[in-house]
């Protein structure tokens, strides 16, 4: 079904709860596995059917935030979801102490056990209240990122419009808009530090209330972590810093050269070339119709992939001034269908971006019939790595988007990728610092803000730029207000991506099955287990880094 036609109905909660009491209390009654299965399934549609509409308020709403009628909806649901959640748990319970819990394992399978123990670590009735109050502050952040508009060249600019002129080939451009940015983002401030100050607290007393000493091992519950730990994130940090500070500073180096700075500042960092950035060739139409000509050329996969995209309208990507900031890929379960957002600027981020949520909605495209929506999509450093792979397996095809630039677009993206594992492991490193202290003072976060930038990023000079010289870009970052402890799922699946385009410069066919096979097992296994199955390397393994750093090394002397 086309987008447009998507129904969006506000869900009746009292109805919702009533069904769920009584499936709780016939799941109970059943004298057999296969009613309790039946009554599993029952659950399965009834979550499903509020998912679709939390869903599509939440698309409708991010395109808009303007739309009153779509922030009420968005703002009840979300309300609404912890209430929801209680008969979920009570549910789950039910379900692991069930006496027929070797015989739902077998049918169900051994992942979605696990996954009810690990939800339930997260969740207690005492906590509802708080549950509603993060996810009223996320909201708030989000509508306040989305409602900025940035002074520049006499205009009034959303964060994504600016995005452009922070990268154009003009030095004073550039820097004129990293200024503009940070007076804009430094006026808003004490909003933000208010309400982090808030979210912080509120996470510190549901873990709390959860029994534990900090919000931490709740963030990696809520993520669903049952294979690696917090010991092993710290692993992969130092060999992080160990391996790959240094290999990129060496890039950084070259990139001085290339582009003939020798004091290169935070408005220079993402400037690669002296002659300009590649950018998408034409309008946002012909990205978008080199994206359809790539995946119908790709495989027969991906093409009927991209005609049920774009027959069904499942997309929002050109930016406008009421959209909320960044990009996502989201699935409506009663449609079985994915949705990519973004906010297409003419930068190579559209590429990037279109490429990488299509890798997220392939896999959702691919796993559409899973009837268990607990294991329907695996955990998010694996999907990520559905998306981020998908990125390099767009290179035999980037000359549709960027003409005679393709060469410079490859070489920008890598050395992207190595610029990033060190900023989006710099940001999990501070989270852990922020949720082990929540009483740290807003000058005191942004001062270790700072100490975290001399370690991961060295080469970083913040010049004049307020805000960012200050300490608070940490607050420029979604993910630390939405979604805590996620960002080092990229950096995880960065380097599992990386392993994936090291085969696929060998043999892009046998690259691509083995990404396919990945990508099937869907959340049908953990991440490492899901790694072994195809044959790769653990990220947490000093050698896999190495050897990364080795293909890139080669890659970056051929070029």
């Amino acid at each position: 079904m086309k987008f447009s036609n998507m129904k969006y109905i506000r869900p009746n909660i009292e109805l919702i709860l009533s069904k769920y009491n009584d499936i709780i209390q016939n799941f109970k009654n059943s004298d057999s596995y296969q009613l309790q299965i039946k009554y599993i399934n029952h659950h399965e549609e009834l979550i499903k059917s509020f998912k679709t509409m939390q869903t599509l308020a939440h698309i409708r709403h991010t395109i808009d935030t303007k739309d009153k009628y779509y922030t009420d909806e968005y703002k009840f649901i979300m309300s609404s979801s912890p209430i929801i959640e209680e008969k979920v748990q009570i549910l789950y319970k039910e379900i692991l102490e069930s006496k027929y819990i070797n015989d739902i394992k077998a049918n169900i399978g051994e992942i979605f056990i696990s996954n009810l123990k690990i939800s339930m670590e997260t969740f207690s009735k005492n906590i509802i209240h708080l549950l509603q109050e993060e996810n009223a502050l996320k909201v708030e952040y989000q509508n306040l990122i989305a409602s900025l508009r940035v002074d520049f060249n006499g205009e009034k600019l959303n964060l994504a419009s600016l995005t452009p002129y922070k990268s154009n080939q003009d030095r004073d451009i550039r820097k004129s808009a990293f200024l503009a940015e940070g007076l804009c983002l430094k006026n808003i401030k004490p909003e933000l530090d208010r309400i982090f100050d808030k979210l912080i607290n509120t996470r510190h007393e549901i873990a709390t209330s959860l029994g534990h000493d900090s919000f931490t091992p709740v963030g990696y519950s809520r993520m669903g972590r049952d294979c690696y730990n917090e010991k092993d994130v710290e692993i992969y940090r130092k060999n992080i810093i160990d391996l790959v500070v240094p290999f990129l500073i060496k890039i950084k180096e070259k990139q001085s050269k290339r582009i003939s700075l020798t004091d290169m500042k935070i408005y220079d960092d993402i400037f690669s070339f002296k002659d300009g950035n590649p950018k998408p060739f034409g309008t946002f139409d012909d990205t978008i119709q080199a994206g359809k000509e790539m995946y119908t050329n790709m495989s027969d996969i991906t093409k009927d992939f991209i005609d049920f995209m774009i027959n069904n309208e499942l997309f929002d990507l050109i930016s406008n001034p009421n959209k909320a900031a960044g990009g996502y890929c989201t699935f409506i379960y009663d449609y079985k269908s994915p949705f990519i957002y973004s906010n297409f600027n003419g930068t190579s981020g559209d590429v990037d971006v279109f490429t990488h949520e299509a890798g997220h909605a392939l896999a959702g495209y691919l796993t559409k019939d899973e009837k268990i929506c607990e294991i329907k999509s695996p955990n998010l450093e694996t999907c990520e790595v559905h998306s981020m792979a998908m990125e390099y397996f767009a290179w035999p095809w980037l000359d549709l988007f960027y003409k005679e630039d393709v060469e410079k677009a490859k070489l920008a993206q890598i050395e992207h990728s190595i610029n990033f594992l060190p900023y989006g492991t710099m940001v999990d490193h501070f989270q852990h610092i922020l949720y082990k202290n929540p009483e740290m003072s807003s000058n005191e976060r942004d001062e270790k803000w700072l100490e975290l930038e001399k370690i991961y990023r060295p080469y970083i000079n913040f010049d004049d730029i307020p805000f960012y010289k200050d300490g608070s870009g940490w607050q420029r970052q979604l993910h630390i207000y939405m979604t805590p402890f996620y960002y080092i799922d990229y950096c995880l699946a960065e380097t599992m991506a990386l392993q994936f385009w090291s085969l696929s410069q060998e043999n892009f066919e046998n690259a691509f099955n083995k990404y396919i096979e990945f990508v099937k097992i869907g959340g049908n296994d953990n991440f490492i287990n899901s790694i072994n199955k195809v044959n790769l390397n653990s990220p947490f393994e000093k050698n896999t880094i190495q050897t990364i750093i080795e293909n890139i090394k080669n890659f970056i002397n051929q070029i």
